[in-house]
């Protein structure tokens, strides 16, 4: 899969105003592996940096979504 055909599965898949915090989790993983995915490819190391914060940034909130209590 290219890295475009990944971002546009992406944006199909993008989570719907009603969907659990596990489904947004799964998205955000997703995109977390998506700009994984760019800061490897990437030739310009500022692009670089910022697609390796965009992805810890992704996985940090999903692990915050998934490990919520409910009360």
């Amino acid at each position: 899969m290219t890295a475009l055909s990944e971002l546009t599965c992406l944006g199909l898949r993008r989570p719907r105003p009603q969907a659990d915090a596990d489904e947004v989790a799964d998205y955000l993983e997703a995109m977390a592996h998506a700009h994984e995915r760019l800061a490897t490819e990437t030739h310009e190391s500022g692009e670089a940096v910022t697609e390796r914060a965009l992805a810890a940034a992704a996985h940090a909130r999903a692990t915050s979504l998934r490990t919520r209590e409910v009360i």
